[in-house]
């Protein structure tokens, strides 16, 4: 059995105008193919997760710390308020596989905006109490003085306002950002580690907009990047019977009335059962004991050597998109290997059968087999998850 692991790496970059500071912030995701579910191992924004647990507690979405600040000045009549943006619609990232062209698509989606927000002077405190307030931004943390403060930003921002005739300025640091993502089917990928990368601008006006340019100052960071590495391994589990490794060709009843000229029957032949289950995409392929460069010959004692062929069904899985009913599998190695696909609704249980079989009249003289002469050959076939 080859148990699977994805491992996910989301790294969240700064990048700066000149003189401005650079954050880097790794979000780092599993999926196990043992369990078919995915897991949040990102160092947390502690402090912030720790009073919304909510947030945190799935592994496809949470709260991210960058070491980004600004300033804010807010007007309750004239300025934008504490104003908050973000993109309206997910950022699409594909990741290309290494050594390879295969990409895998992934959304992610800005869903909160915070951080440390302290008065300068001696202005108004924003008004955080809990809830939707009429400018839309919907306030989730209000942690009080010195700690973090978040808001639940819709896809046409928010802002936070003061009574009219209030005026304050303020400065946020250790930017907070809620996000969630969505991954592809973890069946569709195959093995193998994944990079990609999206770039947001920061700051007034922009794609994660702070506000106005009369309203921000002080902003040490314009831009944030976001790396991505996927890594993806998969679970898989295939079950052979007692007996299976000990395979033994026979005709099938009645071959006497089709014997050749020769007294041979046109095939011996066996099918073994197994069963399968897997996470994801994987390959098989066969080796044989000789080292022959064409076909799998089994030997007789008195050297005498007849090919042995290979062949696969498996109900539930597809090659090239199609159905694998007896599909022909080469004994030449790993190089030769058959890559299957699952359905896209997902992993579950597979019955396959392997079907050997020797043909005793042979293509030529030389292959046709003798009466009374036992044809021994071993074979390995492998499963393999790792694609």
């Amino acid at each position: 059995m080859k148990r699977t692991l994805v491992t996910l790496w989301v790294t969240f970059g700064l990048l700066a105008a000149q003189a401005a500071q650079a954050a880097d912030v790794t979000l780092a995701l599993r999926y196990r193919g043992e369990t078919r579910q995915f897991e949040n191992l990102t160092s947390r924004a502690s402090s912030a997760c720790a009073r919304v647990a909510a947030l945190c507690d799935k592994p496809l979405q949470g709260l991210v710390q960058l070491e980004a600040s600004f300033e804010k000045q807010v007007d309750g009549e004239q300025a934008d308020g504490f104003h908050f943006a973000r993109p309206s619609q997910p950022g699409i990232l594909y990741l290309t596989r290494e050594g390879s062209a295969e990409q895998a698509r992934v959304e992610i989606e800005i869903t909160h905006i915070g951080g440390v927000v302290t008065r300068m002077g001696d202005g108004p405190a924003l008004p955080l109490q809990p809830g939707l307030q009429s400018s839309g931004c919907q306030a989730v943390l209000n942690a009080g003085a010195g700690h973090p403060l978040l808001w639940a930003v819709p896809a046409n921002g928010c802002r936070v306002g003061l009574p009219p005739g209030d005026v304050g300025r303020y400065r946020v640091r250790n930017l907070l950002l809620g996000y969630r993502l969505k991954m592809p089917n973890p069946a569709s990928l195959a093995a193998g580690r994944y990079r990609g990368r999206i770039q947001y601008s920061l700051g007034p006006d922009r794609d994660i907009g702070l506000g106005s340019n009369r309203t921000v100052t002080a902003l040490d960071t314009d831009s944030v990047a976001f790396h991505v590495e996927l890594e993806v391994l998969h679970d898989l589990d295939v079950r052979f019977g007692a007996d299976a490794q000990r395979v033994v060709l026979e005709p099938r009843p009645g071959w006497e009335r089709y014997a050749g000229r020769h007294g041979l029957p046109g095939k011996l032949e066996k099918d073994i059962p197994f069963t399968l289950t897997s996470s994801g995409p994987f390959k098989v392929w066969a080796t044989c004991s000789s080292s022959a460069n064409v076909g799998c010959p089994l030997q007789a004692a008195n050297g005498d050597r007849t090919p042995l062929y290979l062949a696969v069904s498996l109900s539930g899985a597809l090659h090239r998109g199609s159905a694998v009913n007896r599909r022909a599998l080469s004994l030449g190695g790993e190089q030769h290997a058959l890559a299957f696909d699952l359905p896209a609704d997902g992993p579950g249980l597979c019955r396959g059968l392997l079907h050997f079989h020797v043909l005793p009249q042979g293509m030529s003289g030389a292959e046709r087999m003798k009466p009374g002469q036992v044809y021994t050959g071993a074979v390995t076939v492998v499963f393999d998850a790792s694609l």
